[in-house]
């Protein structure tokens, strides 16, 4: 059974599968008597004749020419049964190079007439899967999926992972692939997949990451609830709440919905936040909010069990206020319409991690969008409808020494100055931890993270575990109005601990220390801070209840 990146052990297990069926058959030695030193006696090898068992669909990926010049070096000289076996391995080998890895070539028993050797090539094709499970949704979800697999062949390593990386993707869906020999002749496979449905996912994080001036500690509330469509979908919802409820709250709402077996999904998503600064800026009673949403199409390019590629286009709008003496007086808004396209993707390899994106992004007019020298807008000089480039990579290494390494590079480009929504911005929730959430930002910048993790340990039966993270972050940003910041470098660095407590809970601690002021206007530096981070899994906390209070 096979889930993930084991997949391509699939390829392995099923070469047993792709024979005759009486089992795959070599020559006799009554058929191909050895001579001395083990030649096929008396017989000189002149060429071979390819013989085809599989009945397939579709049109073979390497052809018989492509075989015959792998026998050209064994021709015309004795060979041994021992080098006949080998060409039937290297003609499987052509067809493992091009990504067809379920074949099988046999030497049947023969007589060798005027010293040619027939082979019997096996290609692997697909004549139906089987679904098993409790969950008729599940079920339905799988076939969905699998249903593009049925009837097809040769079959190629990269449609088997393509195909069980989509079923992984499945919100919802948990699967465990197989394949199993057919019954509609030479090289027929079924695939056998058994599939649960998962509960809703409920997630509870607690931090204070947040800016002194609308509060520090938060707690936010996550809901994740997988659907029925056939295709796959899922609803998520996020609440968060100052402490102090009338400093900040906000909620998420979005909704994923699958389109097509091949990947393409639709996601529509809204917010809206209110806050209520405290501080000095409290004096003229300033508040702020916000509701902002967005439609996406997304499409896979390339999937495989570790690694995928995607494209996305969508667009967005916020409409953000702010206001002082309690929402009495306005003091700016602004209304952002955006259209962007990108693409992401992930890729593994030996214990290496790397993701990443690269986006466009493009200011529109439509639908009431603010427009360049309206006095309303919260930066005087932006330019509603400017165009920008964003991206991010992030690496992740395989550990050393019991240490692993991860490294963030994130950066945007423009040439106009951007709407406040739109900019780059450092801070706790990315690059400059230590600093407060948009204490600096810019139209432009880049910014570099760099986070060590290691020594871990294990306590309390392996239920706990817990490593030693150090980070330091560095970012430079720059900006196109003549009223801001024309341009600066701040860093952070810091460390501290992690743990993870089963599957139920884990924790970050840490001790971040800003080494520069955030925009050098001869504000003071912001001091060191302990911040902490802890997410509990709610249903995988009231299991672990049930389960105790059972006992």
């Amino acid at each position: 059974m096979f889930e993930g990146g084991a997949v391509r052990h699939l390829a392995l297990l099923v070469l047993g599968l792709l024979s005759l069926e009486g089992g795959a058959a070599m020559a006799s030695p009554s058929a191909m008597v050895p001579g001395p030193g083990g030649e096929v006696s008396g017989i000189i090898f002149t060429g071979v004749d390819i013989e085809r068992l599989s009945v397939l669909p579709g049109v073979s990926a390497v052809a018989d020419a492509d075989l015959h010049d792998v026998a050209a070096s064994y021709l015309n000289k004795p060979v041994t049964l021992d080098d006949l076996r080998q060409l039937g391995t290297d003609m499987e080998g052509v067809f493992q190079d091009a990504g067809y890895p379920y074949i099988r070539v046999v030497l049947p028993p023969q007589e060798m007439v005027g010293g040619r050797v027939r082979f019997q090539v096996i290609e692997g094709w697909v004549e139906g899967f089987v679904v098993s499970g409790t969950s008729a949704t599940a079920k339905a979800q799988a076939e969905v999926q699998l249903a593009t697999l049925a009837g097809k062949g040769p079959i190629a390593l990269r449609d088997i992972e393509a195909t069980v990386a989509r079923l992984i993707r499945v919100p919802g869906l948990t699967s465990r692939v197989s394949i199993a020999r057919g019954d509609q002749g030479p090289g027929a496979m079924r695939i056998i997949a058994d599939v649960t449905r998962q509960d809703a996912q409920v997630l509870v994080n607690v931090q204070n990451l947040g800016s002194k001036s609308i509060g520090r500690e938060g707690t936010t509330l996550f809901v994740g609830v997988p659907g029925w469509a056939t295709y796959g979908d899922e609803l998520e919802m996020a609440l968060f709440s100052t402490w102090e409820a009338d400093e900040q709250v906000s909620g998420q709402l979005s909704y994923t919905r699958g389109l097509t077996a091949e990947g393409l999904t639709i996601a529509i998503r809204g917010a809206y936040s209110e806050a209520e600064p405290s501080g000095a800026v409290a004096t003229f009673g300033t508040t702020s909010d916000s509701v902002t949403g967005g439609l996406e199409f997304e499409q896979p390019v390339y999937v495989t069990g570790d690694d995928f590629l995607s494209a996305y286009l969508g667009v967005e709008f916020g409409d953000l206020n702010g206001e002082l003496s309690q929402g009495a007086v306005p003091l700016s808004e602004d209304k952002t319409r955006v259209l962007y396209a990108g693409v992401q993707g992930e890729i593994a390899w030996d214990g290496w991690a790397v993701s990443g994106l690269v986006e466009g992004r493009q200011g529109l007019t439509f639908f009431d969008a603010s427009r360049e020298g309206d006095v309303s807008l919260a930066r005087p000089e932006a330019d509603p409808q400017a165009r920008l480039a964003r991206g991010e990579i992030v690496v992740a290494a395989p550990r050393i020494w019991g240490v692993e390494v991860e490294i963030e590079l994130q950066g945007q480009l423009a040439t106009e100055p951007l709407m406040a929504i739109e900019e780059f911005s450092f801070g706790n929730y990315g690059i400059g931890r230590g600093y407060d959430p948009g204490a600096a930002a810019g139209d432009s910048a880049i910014g570099f993270g760099l986070t060590l993790s290691g020594f871990r340990q294990q306590f309390w039966g392996d239920a706990l575990g817990g490593e030693l993270i150090a980070f330091y972050d560095v970012g430079r940003y720059w900006n196109e109005d003549t009223t801001g910041v024309a341009s600066r470098t701040i860093a952070s660095a810091g460390g501290g601990v992690r743990f993870v407590l089963s599957d139920v809970l884990s924790a970050d601690i840490t001790y971040a220390h800003p080494l520069d002021q955030p925009v050098g206007g001869g504000e003071s530096r912001p001091g060191g801070r302990v911040l902490f981070s802890i997410t509990t899994d709610g249903r995988a906390l009231w299991n672990q209840l049930a389960d105790f209070g059972g006992e």
